[in-house]
């Protein structure tokens, strides 16, 4: 008799164990180097750039993490889902039908993922109107340079709807040339 497993409460509690090593590593960085900036040790930056190589890797580590399991849920391998992303900005549709199938499976999650930043529009404005009073803080405060940046900042969030309204577009167009390709293919 053959036993089914169900593999997925190992795979959660791997991935909980392995975000709680990188907790613990930014945790340790993040510690070593305020006090290292605390207390002087800018003269020996040895462990402050211990401390940011720690954090680099962890986030890397990270990233590469998050692509595979990104690339095998959508079916290809990782180092194809970057292109395969860019072929969907362009609208270029691929010929094989098992990428075609890959790309109408990663338009889903994008739109998923997109659609979710798209709900919350108005953080987008209340981050913006943070951010301008902020600057006008720091302008009488006389810092001019971080009012500077704050008003960037709250440039950036004001930006925020108008990119997702024009990703959403583009994924549009992007499932629209595959829908008319499978139709051609069929």
């Amino acid at each position: 008799m053959t036993e089914t497993r169900n593999e997925e409460p190992e795979r959660r509690d791997r991935t909980m164990a392995v975000a709680a090593l990188y907790l613990l590593a930014l945790g340790t960085a993040g510690g070593a180097i305020g006090v290292g900036v605390s207390s002087d040790l800018v003269d020996h930056p040895v462990p402050l750039v211990a401390a940011l190589l720690v954090i680099v890797g962890a986030v890397v580590a990270l990233v590469v993490r998050i692509n595979r399991s990104a690339a095998r849920k959508v079916g290809v391998p990782a180092k194809r889902l970057r292109p395969l992303a860019r072929r969907i900005q362009r609208a270029d549709i691929p010929s094989d039908p098992q990428e075609r199938a890959a790309m109408g499976r990663l338009i889903t999650r994008q739109r998923q993922s997109t659609e979710r930043l798209a709900r919350y529009r108005w953080f987008y404005r209340a981050a913006a109107t943070l951010f301008i009073m902020s600057a006008v803080f720091q302008f009488l405060d006389g810092s001019p340079l971080s009012a500077l940046v704050a008003l960037a900042a709250a440039a950036l969030q004001l930006a925020q709807p108008h990119t997702t309204r024009r990703s959403l577009r583009r994924l549009d167009r992007a499932s629209e040339a595959l829908a008319r390709r499978e139709q051609a293919a069929s």
